[in-house]
């Protein structure tokens, strides 16, 4: 089986669902350009991968980018970060993130358990990277990993998001979003970002001059 076609097929079939394009239709605001993002973070995860490591990227990675914010796609299910106090956010992303690691298993139930669980492992820790303390815990040798490091390609899917921010949901953030939130979300993501990941959001082509402007008088040449 072409397990990567199979979790893509599932990813798509979720996002033409009637209850999340109704949704989509009555909410102004990321619903609608969720299965774009989540393709979106794939190739960014893939070029990330590529680019660090000379090499394809895993199809445990790949499948995990596609299902990150899976739970995005039921919003009867979904863990909704966008209107909780300051203080309590960090612990709903967390949620989320468990959230979309139990809905990506219920919707791909012929993987193979390995892949499976290194998808999970990823999903859960997409909002804040790989588990530095328990590195050496996380060493996986299965078919699917080749013997890569979990946390190594967590911090790879985190990253991806990040940059998936500014390619595909910053113009949708700006139209509804007043300056001084677009300029703070600019910075909070772009100062997240790794060397390499900053070069690659340098590179971005805006078709939109707004959105290019707005993005290089928050980033300068910083």
């Amino acid at each position: 089986m072409d397990y990567l076609s199979y979790m893509t097929e599932n990813l798509k079939a979720i996002a033409v669902r009637p209850e999340f394009k109704r949704y989509a239709q009555e909410n102004p605001s990321y619903a609608g350009h969720e299965l774009e993002h989540a393709l979106d973070v794939q190739k960014w995860s893939g070029e990330l991968w590529r680019e660090r490591f000379g090499a394809m990227p895993p199809i445990a990675l790949e499948g995990a980018a596609e299902f990150h914010d899976c739970d995005r796609f039921y919003p009867k299910e979904k863990v909704d970060t966008s209107k909780v106090p300051k203080e309590q956010y960090e612990a709903e992303k967390i949620k989320h993130s468990k959230n979309c690691a139990r809905i990506f298993r219920r919707e791909n139930p012929k993987l193979p358990r390995s892949l499976e669980n290194d998808i999970s492992y990823m999903i859960e820790r997409h909002e804040i990277g790989g588990d530095k303390i328990n590195d050496a815990y996380v060493e996986t040798t299965d078919e699917f990993t080749k013997s890569f490091n979990l946390n190594v390609s967590s911090n790879q899917l985190a990253e991806a998001d990040g940059i998936s921010f500014f390619s595909v949901l910053l113009p949708v953030y700006m139209k509804w979003a007043d300056s001084e939130k677009v300029a703070n979300k600019i910075r909070f993501s772009f100062d997240k970002l790794s060397p390499l990941g900053k070069k690659i959001i340098r590179r971005i082509d805006y078709t939109d001059q707004e959105v290019r402007d707005t993005v290089l008088a928050v980033i300068g040449k910083s």
